[in-house]
């Protein structure tokens, strides 16, 4: 596995041209593409706010006794968390081949960046963000100065199995890695204010101040939290956790109406069947299923030549074939 894996990311450093040292690739290969064991603090999923009253149901209890919600510009890359020297992404126990080239531009390019979230991650399990020129899934950094990149938007305590609270994490990294700007918000006005600027990066992807929203960040103890919908949804490690995306107010395309196939008239239909059923299709391959729908028509053909030319008329002889043939198919796969 490791040879096959090293050998796809030393192409992608090829086809990518970042012209990265394959001594360099190998040594970041063999830190990080072991099986890695879970975490104490896991990855987690994070719902979506999409207005005012969607704020107000979580967060307002937290803003009635004068708490601050954090909301930190959402960064559109790939969650890598690092713990004691080991990365892997969410959901898998290593790394896959792109993200792996990331790690090794980020310690060939920024080797004081590197080496300090190693550092980190013997004390916190440390989320970054892998972001850039060449990981951008929804294209919000395209544009971007690097090929990769990468902030930290969470750390977590390895014996509580919690996240750290947001003022806490600045205070941690200040000085040391890279985080989300963020905003203080201490009303639902403030809120307001924040979704306007949201919905002011609609169609803007790809320029420089443009994120993929914000994820809003509050500590809670589960005792304080109100409603079960809230604690269920959106407790996340000792944070109420949700998000706001651009792409919640651009305007959606229409879907395209799926053409109805076109399907035999009740009557040829029957017949259709009739005319199966007294075949032997016991033997037959779908090899077979052109032969066998041309001699069910022309079968109909001789005893109901005026039903057919109905049909044929009205679909279209090709068309008629082609629903006799899928009759056929489903005699024969059993579908």
């Amino acid at each position: 596995m490791f040879e096959k894996t090293l050998e796809k990311v030393l192409r992608l450093n090829k086809k990518w041209r970042l012209g990265l040292d394959e001594g360099s690739i190998r040594r970041i290969a063999k830190q990080h593409l072991v099986i890695t064991p879970d975490f104490s603090v896991k990855a987690y999923h994070v719902e979506p706010i999409r207005g005012v009253e969607d704020f107000e149901s979580v967060y307002g209890f937290i803003l009635e006794k004068g708490g601050v919600v954090y909301a930190e510009e959402k960064y559109d890359g790939t969650c890598i968390l690092v713990y004691r020297g080991l990365a892997k992404i969410k959901g898998s126990a290593t790394l896959d081949p792109p993200f792996l080239l990331g790690l090794a531009y980020i310690c060939e390019e920024k080797p004081d960046l590197y080496d300090e979230l190693m550092n980190l991650s013997l004390d916190y399990v440390v989320f970054i963000e892998l972001f850039g020129a060449l990981n951008s899934p929804a294209r919000y950094h395209l544009g971007y100065r690097e090929p990769f990149d990468l902030v930290v938007f969470d750390l977590g305590d390895p014996d509580s199995g919690k996240l750290l609270t947001p003022r806490e994490k600045y205070e941690v990294l200040r000085g040391r890695l890279p985080a989300p700007r963020y905003r203080e918000l201490k009303s639902t006005g403030d809120f307001e204010s924040l979704l306007t600027l949201v919905k002011s990066w609609v169609g803007k992807r790809g320029l420089p101040g443009v994120y993929e929203g914000f994820v809003l960040k509050s500590p809670a103890r589960p005792e304080e939290i109100p409603s079960k919908r809230v604690f269920w949804n959106y407790y996340r490690r000792g944070l109420v956790i949700s998000k706001v995306k651009v792409e919640y107010f651009a305007p959606q395309r229409p879907k395209k109406r799926r053409k109805k196939r076109p399907s035999l008239s009740p009557e040829f239909a029957d017949e259709v069947e009739n005319e199966l059923n007294k075949m032997d299709l016991s033997s037959a391959s779908p090899k077979d299923i052109p032969r066998i729908a041309g001699e069910v028509l022309e079968r109909l053909r001789e005893s109901h030549p005026d039903l057919l030319k109905g049909e044929e008329e009205r679909l279209g002889e090709k068309e008629v074939f082609r629903c006799v043939a899928r009759r056929v198919a489903r005699r024969i796969l059993g579908t």
